[in-house]
C-alpha cells in the first residue's frame, strides 16, 4: 500500500508515462504507420510514371523511326518488290554507262515480323569512274538496300574496264504502301562523290614504271670531285585534308561511315564509336547521320559534311 504523500504522487506519475507510452504506441500504430506506408505508395507511383514516360518517349521515338523507314522500303508483295527493283538496277547501270549487266535475283528470304529480304547478284563489266558513279546514286537513293560484297578483277588483256560482280539486298516490309515506281537519288555535291575522288585516278589498277635509262659519260683521266647536291625534302601532305568523308550507309542494322585517305587510296568503314585510325590522326566517330557526322579531334568535338575532309570540320563551340 502506498503509505505516504510522495509514494502516491510517485504511483501516478508512473502510472501517467505508463499511459502516455501506450497512447503514443497507439497513435503510431493508427495514425503515423498508415502516413507512412502511404508516402512510401506515393513515392513508388511517382517512379513508376517517371518510367512509364521515359518508356512512352522510347516507344514514340521508335514509332517514329520505324515508320521513316517504312517509307524506304520496297513494296510489301515480294514478287511486285523483285520485279520492281530489278528493273531500278538496270536502268541505273544503263545510265551510267554499264551496258549489258546481268541482274540475277534470288528467291525472296521471309524475315520475321519485318517482311521479305531479296538478294540480288550483278555481273557487268565497268569503268571505275562508271561504277563509281553508279555507287554514288545507289547510296543516294531513299531505298532499304544495301551492297553486301563488291568484287572487282583487272582484266588480263590490258582493257581499260573491269569485270565487276556486285551481291545486293533490298527489302520489303509486310507493312509497305504498295508503289509503282521506286524513289530517285536525292541531290549530292559532286565534290562529295566518289567519283570525284577518283576521278582521273584508277586505284583498282596500278602500273609500275620504269625508270629511264641514262647513258654514262665517257670518263675522264683525272675527274673531278662530285659533291652531292641535298634536295630538299618535299612538304608532307596535311593529313587532315587527305581524309575525305565520302559516303553514309545504312547496313540494315546501323549506319556506316565511309572514309577515303587520298595519300595511300586506303579506305575505311566506319560506325559510332570507332576510332579513326588513318596515319597521324587521332579521332572517333561520336554519331552518323544521313549526311552529317559528329566526331571528336585531338578531345575536340565537331561537326563534319559528306564529302569534306577533317580540316574542313565545323568545331563545337
Amino acid at each position: 500500500m502506498l503509505d505516504t504523500r510522495r509514494e502516491k504522487v510517485l504511483a501516478v506519475v508512473f502510472g501517467g508515462a505508463i499511459a502516455a507510452f501506450g497512447l503514443w504506441e497507439t497513435f503510431g500504430q493508427m495514425v503515423l504507420q498508415p502516413f507512412t506506408d502511404l508516402r512510401v505508395q506515393l513515392d513508388a507511383a511517382r517512379s513508376n510514371r517517371d518510367n512509364l514516360q521515359d518508356q512512352s518517349a522510347t516507344v514514340e521515338h521508335a514509332l517514329r523511326n520505324m515508320k521513316q523507314v517504312a517509307a524506304q522500303s520496297l513494296p510489301a508483295d515480294p514478287g511486285k518488290a523483285t520485279v520492281l527493283y530489278q528493273g531500278w538496277l538496270i536502268r541505273h547501270l544503263e545510265l551510267n554507262s554499264i551496258a549489258s549487266a546481268i541482274v540475277t535475283p534470288a528467291p525472296a528470304m521471309v524475315e520475321k515480323s519485318i517482311g521479305h529480304r531479296i538478294p540480288f547478284t550483278v555481273q557487268c563489266s565497268a569503268s571505275t569512274a562508271n561504277i563509281a558513279r553508279f555507287l554514288d546514286e545507289f547510296y543516294a537513293t531513299p531505298l532499304l538496300h544495301r551492297i553486301t560484297n563488291l568484287n572487282i578483277t583487272n582484266s588480263s588483256n590490258g582493257e581499260s574496264d573491269h569485270r565487276i560482280t556486285l551481291s545486293i539486298e533490298a527489302l520489303a516490309f509486310d507493312s509497305a504502301s504498295a508503289i509503282e515506281v521506286l524513289p530517285e537519288p536525292t541531290v549530292f555535291a559532286k565534290e562529295s562523290s566518289l567519283a570525284a575522288v577518283f576521278a582521273g585516278d584508277d586505284i583498282f589498277r596500278r602500273k609500275r614504271s620504269t625508270p629511264p635509262q641514262v647513258a654514262k659519260a665517257p670518263e675522264e683521266s683525272n675527274p673531278k670531285p662530285v659533291i652531292p647536291v641535298k634536295k630538299p625534302e618535299p612538304p608532307k601532305p596535311d593529313p587532315h585534308k587527305s581524309v575525305r568523308f565520302v559516303a553514309s550507309v545504312w547496313n540494315g542494322q546501323q549506319r556506316e561511315a565511309w572514309f577515303v585517305d587520298q595519300r595511300s587510296k586506303e579506305e575505311q568503314t566506319l560506325i559510332a564509336s570507332s576510332d579513326l585510325s588513318f596515319p597521324d590522326i587521332d579521332g572517333k566517330v561520336l554519331s552518323i547521320d544521313n549526311d552529317t557526322m559528329q566526331l571528336e579531334l585531338a578531345g575536340k568535338r565537331c561537326t563534319i559534311n559528306l564529302g569534306q575532309t577533317l580540316s574542313e570540320v565545323t568545331f563545337a563551340r
